[in-house]
Formats: structure tokens, C-alpha cells, sequence
């Protein structure tokens, strides 16, 4: 009887995939902590800084949707070289 290490998701995607993910989850982690760091008074700054919180969230779901295509349609292709 041989046991099976499965590997982690991680492990499983490639380079482009990886690198996507990251740039999406970079892009939340900012977008959430900008109104931890930056505390505009006027209320055209306040919204400025909504605008671009919103922009980089709303790259982090596309990035990270990407990448997930990505490993859904390389796992399709090549599923024994993964």
C-alpha cells in the first residue's frame, strides 16, 4: 500500500498563475488598508480615495478570476504534466 502526498493548490499552478494571484491579493490588501493610512479632510479627497479603493479591489477580483481561469483551462489541457 503506497501513500499519496497530494500537493498543495499552490504548488499546482504555474508561474503566470501564481503571479496573477499574487498581483490580485496585493491589490485587496491595499485597497482594504488605504483608509487605514490615509485620512483625507475635504470630502472631494474622501472620495477620491473611495474611487481608487473600489478601482484596486475591483483589480483584485479580476486578476485573481483570471488566474483562476488560468489553472482551471491549464489543468484541462495538461492534466499530467501538473
Amino acid at each position: 500500500m503506497s501513500l499519496s502526498i497530494r500537493q498543495s493548490s499552490t504548488q499546482r499552478m504555474d508561474s503566470k498563475s501564481r503571479r496573477f494571484m499574487a498581483v490580485g491579493s496585493l491589490c485587496l490588501a491595499i485597497g482594504l488598508l488605504l483608509h487605514l493610512f490615509i485620512h483625507p479632510s475635504g470630502q472631494t479627497a474622501k472620495d477620491w480615495l473611495d474611487g481608487v479603493s473600489g478601482l484596486l479591489i475591483g483589480i483584485s477580483i479580476g486578476t485573481n478570476l483570471f488566474g483562476l481561469v488560468q489553472v482551471r483551462r491549464s489543468r484541462l489541457t495538461a492534466p499530467d504534466q501538473l
